[in-house]
């Protein structure tokens, strides 16, 4: 067992220090980033589009097709826009103009395009806005596709050990089953429920296992606690590699 575990840290860390060739800070090259514009700025930003396109908004108010096309108008006006507050407010909008629409899969595309300009929060985006589709969601032509969608951001919640959110979007996913009369919709996201609880409860003793490796960096078990949770359950060798290399398996301790 320890010279397995011993095989694969030694993997772990070649593919880390290989990685870490690839860009100055250790990481693979990711653009950076930019910074959330104050509110403030947003909101006159807002009100210049609404100003622009008001009747496409006064048509949106009764119109899902409507508002799903003036959605589309503002991310096309997007690419010829350079200041970064009106772009934000363009992708805001469409977001909203998506998810009133219940256009889910079009509101969770331009978040995480949005996510990929600036430095927001798309789980969150997401989770807000499928909950409130799912809820109003009656027609079954709708369900496949939101099903999906549920799914694959209550995973990306769950790689990102944010349970509580993965919990919310599996309620949603149960509440859709119901409301369209699918019980095979219930009993899946169901399931779901169980395997994320009972990770959620392994996260907790990681967390504990963290505060007390606040107080003694060197301890052996809370090492190995926290080393097997991120290598070898998340796959998140470049977290948790240092970890086990502190744990109590003596072979580790060498590394």
């Amino acid at each position: 067992m320890l010279a397995w575990y011993r095989s694969i840290l030694l993997l772990a860390i070649f593919f880390i220090t290989g990685f870490s060739l690839l860009s100055p800070n250790g990481s693979t090259a990711v653009a950076e980033r930019l910074p959330k514009p104050e509110k403030e700025q947003v909101t006159r930003a807002v009100q210049d589009i609404q100003d622009l396109f008001e009747q496409e908004y006064e048509q949106a108010k009764e119109d899902r097709k409507a508002s799903q096309a003036l959605a589309g108008m503002l991310l096309d006006a997007k690419a010829d826009e350079s200041d970064p507050v009106m772009r934000y407010a363009l992708f805001q909008e469409a977001i909203f103009l998506q998810a009133g629409a219940r256009a889910a899969e079009e509101m969770a595309m331009a978040a995480d395009e949005m996510s990929r300009e600036f430095s927001i929060d798309n789980i969150k985006i997401k989770t807000h806005f499928l909950k409130k589709i799912a809820q109003a969601t009656k027609a079954k032509s709708e369900k496949a596709t939101l099903a999906e969608l549920l799914q694959s951001t209550m995973e990306q919640a769950i790689a990102a050990d944010r349970y509580d959110e993965a919990m919310d979007l599996i309620s949603a996913g149960a509440s859709l089953g119901e409301q369209t009369k699918d019980r095979k919709l219930v009993t899946r996201f169901d399931s779901f429920a169980e395997t994320v609880q009972m990770e959620r409860s392994l996260f907790r003793d990681v967390q504990e296992a963290q505060e007390g490796l606040d107080q003694d960096p060197l301890d052996a078990e809370a090492n190995l606690i926290v080393g097997q949770w991120y290598c070898l359950k998340k796959n998140r060798w470049d977290e948790g590699v240092t970890y086990l290399a502190l744990s109590y398996h003596p072979e580790m301790q060498t590394l």
